[in-house]
């Protein structure tokens, strides 16, 4: 159960199972829907590590 305490872990799994469903219901074409979530999961992970960057900073 280590690997799942592992807050890096939970906000990929959360970003990927998140950015497949949203991108299955934002688009109408397979190749569409794959592209739509491979830039929502890139979005979701990117401005995770930008604000937790920042917030190393911050505090």
């Amino acid at each position: 159960m280590a690997l799942l305490d592992s807050h890096l872990v939970a906000l990929i799994l959360f970003s990927g199972l998140t950015s497949v469903a949203m991108g299955t219901l934002s688009e109408d074409t397979p190749r569409e829907r794959a592209i739509s979530a491979a830039k929502m999961f890139a979005a979701f992970l990117g401005s995770t590590m930008v604000g937790a960057w920042i917030m190393h900073f911050v505090r």
